[in-house]
């Protein structure tokens, strides 16, 4: 069984990179928020391979539109960088300002990324979030990630998006949430670190 489903692994993402080769894919591709906008039954396979242990960093790279852009294989439009992260508008401005935040190494998610270089992503958020205050008049500033499908992580390449905010935009980046039941002495038994 694990042969058959390496096997079939293997051929969904060959045919995947041959897809994205073709000229058809390249004229009609669409980049949002910096980066690709996958078909649903890309989503659904490349969310397959990715959660597979037999995908490697190499494999990963071949489909990172982060990756890309931090190559300079695809239009970008480069805010601030370093050493080791890049931080541009993406296709697609949400809000004025709006801002990706990524490192420039591939990092899947959250639960991937290195402590220290997490803190410089922060400390780069802080700082372009005070600079905006200061040449755009934001009054005030939303920071949005997802890590893991379930999450709605559409990119597998770690990234923020900084929202500068202003008085009467109308953005609403804050998502309305329902109550859960839940017995807090239990969860938080669950919970401590």
């Amino acid at each position: 069984m694990f042969f058959v489903s390496t096997c079939l692994l293997n051929w969904v993402q060959a045919w995947i990179t041959k897809v994205r080769q073709s000229t058809y894919f390249k004229r009609t591709r669409n980049y949002i928020g910096g980066c690709h906008k996958e078909t649903r039954i890309e989503r659904t396979w490349i969310s397959v391979l990715v959660q597979t242990e037999t995908v490697q960093a190499s494999a990963m790279s071949e489909i990172c539109v982060i990756c890309d852009l931090t190559a300079g294989d695809i239009p970008r439009w480069v805010v601030h960088e370093t050493e080791t992260v890049i931080c541009f508008l993406p296709l697609e401005v949400n809000a004025y300002g709006h801002t990706v935040i990524a490192p420039k190494k591939h990092y899947a998610d959250l639960y991937d990324i290195p402590d220290a270089l997490l803190q410089e992503l922060a400390v780069t958020a802080k700082r372009l979030a005070k600079h905006y205050k200061q040449v755009l008049g934001a009054t005030g500033v939303n920071l949005l990630h997802a890590s893991g499908a379930d999450a709605g992580q559409s990119v597998l390449h770690f990234h923020l998006h900084l929202l500068p905010r202003f008085a009467g935009d109308g953005l609403n980046a804050w998502p309305e949430l329902s109550a859960v039941p839940t017995d807090k002495d239990e969860l938080l038994t669950l919970l401590r670190v």
